[in-house]
């Protein structure tokens, strides 16, 4: 047996420190937002948060709010059988930060409402689960989130909770995969003469 590097059991439990969220009702909605916490003036969390938690469960009217400290950014998700009421979303929107993501997932067994996607193009197909399937145009409504559906029956709440987590995973990686893009294209000139005066030496 090798030596363990000192970080590898860190790693390890970071791996599976963010495990789905069984989600037992088989309609239902997930709103989802990821935060970018501003250094420069730190605004008060409301009282039901603990920012200085790595995991949090804050039960409300209807679900359930699932409060994550990531090392880039915050998420915050609310798990219900409808989407939230006014109150919790005034409580979410409280919140301190800039919004780099987010996605409302609305889930059941009968065939989507394409009411939910404005008449815009629709993307989707068949999903990991035999007779799931996701549909999505990517584009961020007027509530800032960018909606999917997702269409079928699930084996159990685990299965249906490993689905959501993975488009919530993919929605809030694909922005923050691209953060770095205005950035780069600011210095593009800089860049390309670099590579021209490297090319000539």
């Amino acid at each position: 047996v090798f030596q363990q590097h000192p970080d590898r059991a860190g790693i390890q439990s970071e791996a599976h420190s963010r495990p789905p969220m069984p989600i037992p009702q088989s309609t239902g909605e997930v709103w989802h937002w990821v935060l970018m916490e501003e250094t420069s003036e730190k605004a008060p969390w409301p009282d039901v948060f603990d920012p200085t938690a790595r995991h949090q469960l804050i039960e409300r009217d209807g679900g359930v709010i699932r409060f994550e400290r990531h090392t880039e950014f915050v998420t915050i998700a609310f798990f219900g059988d409808r989407e939230p009421s006014i109150e919790t979303l005034d409580l979410i929107a409280s919140c301190p930060g800039l919004q780099i993501a987010g996605a409302r997932i609305v889930y059941s067994p009968k065939k989507y409402d394409p009411n939910l996607f404005d008449g815009t193009r629709v993307f989707g197909g068949e999903a990991l689960f035999p007779g799931v399937s996701i549909a999505s145009d990517f584009h961020v409504k007027a509530n800032g989130l960018v909606t999917y559906c997702v269409t079928g029956d699930f084996d159990d709440e685990f299965a249906r909770g490993r689905l959501v987590k993975r488009l919530l995973d993919l929605e809030t990686y694909r922005m923050a995969s691209l953060l770095a893009l205005p950035l780069t294209r600011q210095f593009l000139p800089e860049l390309e003469q670099l590579e021209k005066d490297a090319v000539s030496a």
